[in-house]
C-alpha cells in the first residue's frame, strides 16, 4: 500500500515536465490574474486549427461568418431540403450559420495562404483572419505566397486593410487567368446589378496594389501555381465562378485538398450533391463539378478543406451507398492534430 508521499511521486510521475513549469508560473500570478488567464476572459478561443499533412503542417484559419437562406438552395424537392436542415438542428426555413474559413501551408521555408477571406467588406462580422494568423504564430508580413481560389468578395478582400493597405506586403498573389479575366473586365463590370457592383470595384481596389507592385500571377486552369513549390497543384473546379479552382497539398505520401466552394450548406448538399445555390455563376456546371469531385476524393480518403464548411472546414468525404445515398462529412478530430 502506497503511503501519503509515495502516492504524491506517483502523480506527479504522470505530469510533463511543461506543465509543472507552467503550474509553478501561475502559482506566481495574483489570484485574479490566474483566474482571468483561465478563464479566458469571456472570448472564445483563437479560431486556428493545426493538422500535420505529411512533412509539412495546414493551418485552419476562421475569418468570417454569416446566414445562408435556404431559399437560395435548388435541385431538390423544398419539403427534402427542410427535412435534411431540420435533422441538423435548423428549423424549416430558418437561415444557417456560415462560415468563411481560410487555410495556410507552413512548409518550412515558405508560408502560402489559400484565400485571404472578408476583410473589412463583412464588417464585425469578418476580417478576423490577421489576428488568427498571428495567433497561429505566423505573421501577415510573413506570408510568403497568397493564392485564391476565386474572386468572391469572402475570399479575396482580405487582401487589404479597411484604408486600401496589403495585409501581405511581400507576398506575390496567384489567380486562375480566367477569374482574373471575368472578375476585372468592363464588361463584367457592366453586366452587373447595381447591389454588386460595389463588391467589384472594391475587388479591383484589393488587387491594385499587388498589381501595381508586379506581385499579381495568373496561372493556367490545373497548371502548378508556384512552379518552385511543387507540393502545391491546382485542381480546376469550375462552375461556381469560371476559374474556380482549389489547391492540392501532397507530402510525405499524404494529401489535402483545399476545395474552396464545393460545399456551401453541408446538411444539404453532401446528402445532395444535386443541389446548387445563388451564389454559383454557373449553377448546371457547379454540381457537374461537384459530381465528379465528390466520388474522388471519397474513393482516395484524402484530407478536404473547406472554405464553408462548419470551423475548422476540415475532415474526409464518405460515400454512402457507393454515391447512390450522398455523402457523409467526416469532421476532424481534435487527436488527429496531434
Amino acid at each position: 500500500m502506497l503511503d501519503r508521499r509515495r502516492f504524491m511521486q506517483s502523480l506527479l510521475a504522470l505530469v510533463p515536465l511543461s506543465s509543472l513549469t507552467t503550474a509553478a508560473t501561475m502559482a506566481t500570478l495574483p489570484a485574479a490574474t490566474a483566474m482571468a488567464a483561465n478563464s479566458g476572459g469571456g472570448v472564445q478561443a483563437p479560431g486556428f486549427f493545426r493538422l500535420p499533412v505529411g512533412d509539412v503542417a495546414v493551418f485552419a484559419l476562421f475569418d468570417a461568418h454569416g446566414k445562408l437562406d435556404p431559399a437560395i438552395l435548388h435541385g431538390a424537392d423544398r419539403k427534402d431540403i427542410d427535412k435534411l436542415l431540420e435533422d441538423a438542428g435548423i428549423a424549416a426555413g430558418q437561415p444557417a450559420t456560415s462560415n468563411v474559413n481560410c487555410f495556410l501551408l507552413d512548409a518550412g521555408t515558405r508560408r502560402v495562404l489559400m484565400d485571404t477571406g472578408a476583410g473589412a467588406f463583412f464588417g464585425a462580422r469578418g476580417g478576423h483572419l490577421p489576428g488568427n494568423l498571428r495567433a497561429a504564430g505566423h505573421a501577415p508580413e510573413r506570408i510568403d505566397h497568397v493564392l485564391l481560389s476565386h474572386l468572391h468578395p469572402d475570399h479575396a478582400l482580405g487582401l487589404v486593410d479597411a484604408t486600401g493597405v496589403p495585409v501581405f506586403p511581400t507576398a506575390s498573389v496567384h489567380v486562375s487567368a480566367p477569374e482574373l479575366d471575368y472578375w476585372t473586365s468592363d464588361a463584367t463590370l457592366a453586366a452587373a446589378p447595381e447591389g454588386r457592383k460595389a463588391g467589384l470595384l472594391a475587388l479591383r481596389k484589393a488587387l491594385a496594389p499587388y498589381k501595381d507592385s508586379g506581385r499579381l500571377h495568373a496561372f493556367a486552369p490545373g497548371a502548378a501555381p508556384l512552379t518552385h513549390l511543387p507540393l502545391v497543384t491546382s485542381v480546376d473546379l469550375p462552375g461556381h465562378t469560371p476559374g474556380h479552382c482549389g489547391f492540392r497539398v501532397t507530402s510525405g505520401g499524404k494529401a489535402l485538398l483545399f476545395w474552396a466552394d464545393i460545399i456551401h450548406s453541408p446538411p444539404v448538399q453532401f446528402a445532395r450533391p444535386e443541389v446548387s445555390i445563388d451564389f454559383d455563376v454557373d449553377q448546371k456546371k457547379a454540381v457537374e463539378t461537384r459530381l465528379r469531385l465528390l466520388p474522388k476524393v471519397a474513393a482516395e480518403d484524402i484530407w478536404v478543406a473547406g472554405s464553408h464548411l462548419p470551423f475548422p472546414g476540415l475532415g474526409r468525404v464518405r460515400a454512402r451507398d457507393q454515391g447512390k445515398g450522398g455523402y457523409a462529412w467526416l469532421p476532424v478530430n481534435y487527436a488527429d492534430a496531434l
